[in-house]
């Protein structure tokens, strides 16, 4: 009986690294760092190389050199609020450079989890998007669009995970309203950008549990156990308290990035090149 060899296709497009590292956020904000972390941070934000002691008032004002300035080595103090900074990040230290890159953050800066696809960042600015500060991180969020007659809008949501408000509509750990979102742009590892106009802003502070803070009709730790849901699960409320420092239209930049790659399936012809028989080869034959 002669032998039938089968061909194997290309399987499914591996998956890839997204990006050159891991995406990595502030997991603090400056009120958790101490006052030597927070001034560092704030002359990092002006001024990335570091060329003198930050903390000798004498040397604030004091001329520098271009070979005083390469020659400089951060003090211990001065790397005591580096590796704070760090920790949990809110700056990068480059030793080669002797350069400090902070992320400017927002009084408010929170972040969000839920089951969405996406990760985003959203931040504020007054009036150059260079100068903005990481308003909040939502790790599972989507963008759902809606337009009218002359408007348009973008809600940012991240549904918690299991959590359900009283009515059983899905519970949100964040919600962004975005009116007049300019044109998205595209780059490299499925990021997109937009700008827009928050109107909108529902956010639990740093840290905060959703099912742990309770509302006007949902105390914490509540749960369902009615007979028409598969299995019990929390209720919480339906989107978090409304940022009153937030109230008021502001800028902001979002930007948006896949929180996973995915597998990609074969072509049919593909699949179907994977199961066929092929010709015997002649050494089979003999």
């Amino acid at each position: 009986m002669t032998k039938q060899k089968t061909t194997a296709g290309p399987g499914a497009i591996p998956i890839r690294p997204m990006n050159d590292g891991p995406i990595t956020y502030p997991l603090a904000g400056l009120s958790a760092v101490s006052s030597d972390a927070r001034r560092l941070h704030q002359v990092a934000c002006v001024r990335q190389k570091l060329e003198r002691d930050v903390f000798d008032d004498t040397s604030a004002n004091r001329w520098v050199t271009r070979e005083q300035a390469e020659a400089f080595k951060p003090t211990e103090r001065m790397l005591a609020a580096i590796a704070e900074l760090e920790a949990v990040h809110l700056a990068e230290y480059r030793s080669e450079y002797t350069s400090l890159y902070a992320t400017n953050v927002h009084e408010e800066y929170t972040v969000a989890r839920g089951r969405g696809s996406q990760l985003i960042r959203v931040r504020t600015f007054d009036e150059y998007p260079q100068e903005s500060n990481l308003l909040a991180v939502l790790l599972g969020a989507d963008c759902e669009s809606r337009s009218g007659s002359g408007w348009e809008e973008v809600t940012i949501l991240a549904r918690h995970e299991t959590a359900t408000d009283v009515e059983h509509s899905a519970s949100s750990t964040a919600r962004l309203v975005i009116r007049n979102p300019s044109p998205p742009t595209f780059a490299g590892y499925g990021r997109t950008t937009f700008t827009g106009v928050l109107t909108e802003a529902r956010l639990y502070p740093l840290g905060t549990d959703p099912l742990a803070v309770s509302s006007e009709d949902t105390p914490a730790g509540r749960w369902c156990s009615s007979k028409h849901c598969d299995e019990p699960h929390p209720i919480a409320s339906f989107a978090p308290p409304e940022v009153e420092s937030l109230r008021g239209p502001r800028f902001v930049t979002v930007e948006t990035f896949p929180m996973r790659p995915y597998l990609v399936a074969e072509p049919p012809e593909y699949a179907a090149a994977a199961t066929a028989p092929t010709e015997p080869t002649e050494s089979e034959n003999a």
